[in-house]
């Protein structure tokens, strides 16, 4: 049996690489182990396997479970339930970085928070201009 490895997961700055032929065998079997949060629970978990494992990861910090899932969505909200994400710890600003979100589960008629300003929801660091020596610009 060949195995399916995903290009995206080098993108993850070679944290999901190491151990992504592993994880790529438990997938084809269908092993549900790995799973968690939602997904762990989920009545599709043996078929969707907890999502796009780059999503999860980039987001949440570790595959196996999907932030981004529909049926979850809809799960929640018959439920009178609702997530959201909340920035845990912002990324560092190398080449393929991410920050990662905690999930935070909240009644679906909770307030919507407010960001701070819309300049707030995207911070692009750039590198200072220092004046050219002798005066020329």
């Amino acid at each position: 049996m060949g195995l399916r490895v995903d290009a995206v997961a080098a993108a993850a700055g070679g944290r999901a690489v190491a151990g992504h032929h592993r994880e790529a065998e438990r997938r084809a079997a269908g092993e549900t182990d790995d799973l968690w949060g939602f997904c762990r629970t989920c009545i599709f978990a043996a078929t969707c396997l907890g999502g796009c494992s780059f999503t999860a990861h980039a987001v949440l910090g570790r595959p196996g479970n999907n932030p981004y899932c529909h049926y979850r969505a809809r799960t929640l909200a018959r439920a009178g339930r609702r997530e959201r994400l909340v920035l845990k710890t912002a990324a560092p600003g190398t080449p393929f970085d991410n920050g990662t979100f905690d999930v935070i589960e909240e009644p679906l008629d909770a307030p919507d928070p407010r960001p701070p300003s819309p300049q707030a929801l995207v911070k692009i660091r750039r590198p200072q201009r220092h004046a050219s020596v002798g005066g020329a610009d």
